[in-house]
């Protein structure tokens, strides 16, 4: 059970640009594990944090081949970031476990499944090269990408005389935030649009003034669209 809509009109602080295409997100987390031996005699372990780094590597490489290849017209090339990374325990011993979190922005095209699976491939490289013990690779969040809106909506299609409207007036693209991967099926029929992204120009810019934002909010509340219990 729980609230549904056929459209819907999201107050994403998107400093007034209407948003109708986003990248997905795909966050996942790689645990590589290795075998601890003392600082002195590096040699007898197997060093989590120094196969990482090989990793890491892979994981740019993998990143920068995607935007070569898949540059979007409208939302730029995929993007990557290694947000968090943890391993060993102190300074005298060789590190037997080492994490990372990953952020990947993808484009529409990209398979997550495929990502994730090129990831393991690399891994078991290094498995097979004994230069790591074992692994784990794990998804953590995932939003899927969406184009350009192409609906027959009232009230979200870019055929709409009331977005077209708003695009006139207020349009700046799309846009990579961090609303954009919350949602674990993409918004075909939402575009979105919002007040300015400091709270500083939001208090200088009132978005209910606006001549386009009330002729798309009057041409919603005129429509079909139905808000209904699911």
């Amino acid at each position: 059970m729980g609230l549904g809509a056929d459209e819907a009109l999201i107050l994403e602080p998107t400093e007034l640009a209407i948003v109708h295409a986003h990248k997905g997100t795909l966050w996942y987390e790689v645990e590589l594990k290795g075998q601890a031996a003392h600082g002195s005699n590096p040699q007898h372990g197997l060093s989590a944090v120094r196969a990482m780094v090989e990793v890491i590597g892979d994981i740019e490489r993998e990143a920068e081949r995607a935007r070569e290849q898949r540059d979007h017209p409208l939302l730029g090339p995929p993007t990557v970031n290694i947000g968090v990374i943890r391993g060993g325990s102190s300074i005298n011993i060789v590190p037997d476990r080492c994490v990372i979190e990953v952020d990947r922005r993808t484009v529409p095209g990209e398979d997550h499944r495929d990502i994730l699976d090129r990831i393991r491939v690399g891994l078991m490289r290094l498995q097979s090269l004994k230069k790591i013990a074992g692994y784990e690779v794990k998804k953590l969040h995932e939003g899927l990408p969406s184009p350009r809106l192409q609906t027959r909506g009232s009230c979200s299609g870019s055929s709409a005389p009331a977005v077209r409207t708003a695009f006139r007036r207020r349009q700046k693209g799309p846009v990579g935030s961090a609303m954009q991967g919350r949602f674990r099926r993409p918004a075909a029929k939402s575009p979105y649009s919002g007040p300015a992204a400091s709270a500083k120009r939001t208090r200088r810019t009132n978005i209910s003034r606006s001549p386009a934002f009330r002729k798309v909010q009057n041409s919603c509340t005129n429509s079909s669209a139905t808000l209904r219990t699911k």
